[in-house]
């Protein structure tokens, strides 16, 4: 039999392994950046203004949930701009999320980006990154 020609094997699974938590971990921030947009959809305030706000803001939400998920995605595929991108993304995230009223979901979102940038920084080497 020719060689060249076999089928190619799939890869056995390795496990949870720190890029598919982080895969994971961002596919999570999609799924709430997500619910935080439909919700703030049913609450838009009645008066022009500060409606043109909230829906600035909800468009900003699912802006970041879509710009999550491809990173997730990028990771997967080890895209390099997309680490960067994802690792940005994670870090103004962190920053945005003790900017305003503090509670218990903003701890937890909070805790989760933490995490995030922390297994980003593992991953560093996988896409190249010598620092």
């Amino acid at each position: 039999m020719n060689e060249s020609k076999k089928t190619p094997q799939p890869v056995p699974s390795q496990g949870l392994t720190p890029l598919r938590v982080a895969q994971v971990l961002l596919l999570l921030n999609t799924v709430i950046w997500i619910g935080l947009g439909i919700l703030g959809l049913f609450y838009l305030p009645s008066d022009q203004v500060s409606a043109t706000i909230a829906a600035i803001i909800v468009g900003l939400m699912f802006i970041n949930a879509l710009l999550m998920l491809w990173v997730a995605w990028g990771l997967g595929h080890l895209n390099r701009w997309l680490y960067w991108l994802g690792l940005v993304l994670v870090a103004v995230n962190l920053i945005l999320s003790v900017t305003d009223q503090f509670g218990l979901f903003d701890l937890f979102v909070l805790a989760l980006n933490a995490v995030l940038i922390g297994l980003l920084f593992m991953l560093r080497s996988r896409f190249g990154i010598k620092w």
